[in-house]
């Protein structure tokens, strides 16, 4: 693996200005003399590390590490790249507060916590906070692929990777080679919407899960899991279960905890044996799950790019009407979909709006993959992303995580005829395994 750095603009209307640095790593292609180019890809976030996801071991098929040279990167703000440098302490406190308040005192304490957030990132992020919106990272992408010397632009974005990949067909259509986006954000959909749905999509998600474990199932907490989860939710509003290294185990970590079975199925047997610790007064379990959630982004570039590319609730009252909502929807979880981006009520920079629909009808075709049972961005968004492109050709996977990328062979395999032979699957193609 070879490792580098890009020096692009901080502010691309201003491109003889300031500098930041994109970090950059890569795999080359394992058969030279049968290189097509490179294959940029993007794990989702905002916030997810490339880098990390390179350097990890990439999950692609040989066909496809044998043509390409695959290249990561940390987006602006994250990682190696030029960070945002605000919120190492005041987002871990504002985290730890209870995301679905039921008295005064509470609501004060978070909206006091996501003001912290807000204002530490206005006072030490410096002129960067202004141009962390996606399209200044499609822009860093573009000017990647000139610094790697390609002229043709192949991408592979999963989840939010999917969103810098339409919009990168929408500003750079005619250097477009191959692109596919997996776990598919509908760029139609503005910060409610798009948070609305996911809530709809997570309360479905995690009761099928809750029920998957009922009293006296194997591994199953006593009672059966949705029982032990509400019992457990009842006693860390009452009082947090303490954990190791100062950590304690609320109600915002119980939710993350719960959300990250709806990534990452491996996970729900760890959270069904984490819930029956957690009962007998065992944080530590149940707190590994929440770190998976939240290590999973960097959170202040989270926010940063949700608070700018959408306009959002602004104010206390706007926000708090809007989070009343979602919890109208979920009790267990709609407050802390909602309240994780309370920072957003609060935040200094303009919105820089990119919702709008993505037709790019002078852009190549591209692969829409969508998973059927995904909660994080629900399957029906890839299906109208596939429709609305001018070029769109969607493949379904049967499954129930986020996104399709490590757990499909059949979509593996699409994806590795797309990117090396330009061949797209039969209309309608769907996966079962």
């Amino acid at each position: 693996m070879r490792c580098a750095s890009v020096k692009v603009p901080l502010d691309y209307t201003n491109p003889t200005g300031p500098t930041i640095d994109i970090a950059v790593n890569e795999i080359p292609a394992r058969d030279a003399s049968q290189r097509i180019g490179s294959l940029l890809v993007n794990p989702g976030g905002p916030g997810g590390s490339g880098i990390d996801f390179v350097a990890g071991g990439i999950d692609l098929p040989s066909k496809v590490l044998d043509r390409f040279d695959v290249v990561g990167f940390d987006p602006r703000g994250v990682g190696k790249s030029t960070r945002l440098t605000c919120g190492d302490s005041t987002v871990p406190a504002f985290l730890h507060l209870d995301s679905t308040p039921d008295t005064p005192d509470e609501q004060v304490a978070l909206d006091d916590g996501a003001m912290a957030v807000a204002d530490d990132c206005t006072q030490s992020a410096g002129d960067l906070l202004a141009h962390m919106g996606t399209d200044n990272t499609v822009r860093d992408m573009d000017t990647i692929r000139r610094a790697l010397g390609d002229a043709q632009f192949n991408f592979l974005g999963i989840s939010y990777g999917s969103l810098l990949g339409l919009r990168y067909a929408q500003l750079f259509p005619h250097t477009i080679r191959a692109i596919t986006i997996d776990g598919v954000v509908d760029p139609t959909q503005d910060f409610a919407t798009g948070l609305r749905q996911q809530t709809i999509a997570f309360e479905k998600q995690t009761g099928a899960i809750l029920d998957g474990c009922p009293d006296g199932g194997d591994g199953c907490p006593p009672g059966g899991a949705r029982a032990a989860y509400d019992e457990l939710a009842r006693r860390v509003e009452q009082a947090p279960i303490d954990g190791s290294n100062g950590l304690s185990l609320g109600p915002t970590e119980l939710a993350d905890a719960a959300l990250i079975t709806t990534y990452v199925p491996s996970a729900v047997s760890l959270f069904y044996a984490a819930l029956s610790s957690g009962l007998n007064g065992r944080a530590g379990p149940m707190l590994q799950l929440t770190n998976a959630y939240r290590t999973s982004v960097d959170f202040p570039t989270y926010t940063a790019v949700e608070c700018t590319d959408s306009p959002h609730p602004v104010g206390a009252d706007a926000y708090h009407a809007f989070a009343q909502e979602l919890i109208g929807v979920s009790s267990r979880f709609g407050g802390t979909v909602a309240n994780e981006l309370l920072p957003c009520a609060y935040w200094s920079t303009p919105i820089d709006s990119i919702v709008g629909p993505v037709t790019a009808p002078d852009a190549p075709p591209m692969l829409v993959v969508g998973t059927t049972g995904d909660a994080a961005t629900p399957y029906q968004q890839a299906v109208d992303v596939a429709h609305t492109l001018a070029h769109g050709r969607l493949i379904t996977y049967q499954g129930n995580q986020h996104a399709a990328y490590g757990a499909s062979a059949c979509v593996a395999d699409a994806e590795a005829a797309y990117f090396v032979d330009l061949q797209l699957p039969p209309e309608g193609t769907t996966c079962n395994n």
